[in-house]
């Protein structure tokens, strides 16, 4: 399988944004216990994101928005928008040194 992400960003005081793309590509598969042979993988999908830091880490708001791929039920990948709600901690806080 060949996997890549690739991002770019930048912050503002404590405003941050990001925007991202990542990608699968895979050939065909097959369970070595059934002998099932299931469809080759492909998703690549543009992930845009904005923050806001608080405290150690930061709030941030995004979405999974799939450009290219599949999703059969032996892939189970998703290839649907998706909204995402997080709190991050960066590695450099000092909280962790």
């Amino acid at each position: 399988e060949w996997v890549f992400n690739t991002a770019v960003g930048g912050s503002l005081d404590r405003f941050q944004w990001k925007v991202a793309v990542d990608g699968l590509f895979g050939q065909r598969s097959i369970d070595t216990r059934t002998g099932f042979e299931f469809a080759a993988r492909e998703l690549v999908q543009v992930i845009p994101s904005v923050g806001w830091r608080i405290g150690p880490g930061a709030v941030q708001v995004g979405a999974r928005l799939p450009v290219h791929g599949q999703s059969t039920r032996s892939d189970r990948l998703p290839a649907s928008p998706t909204f995402t709600l997080g709190y991050f901690l960066s590695w450099d806080d000092p909280l962790w040194k």
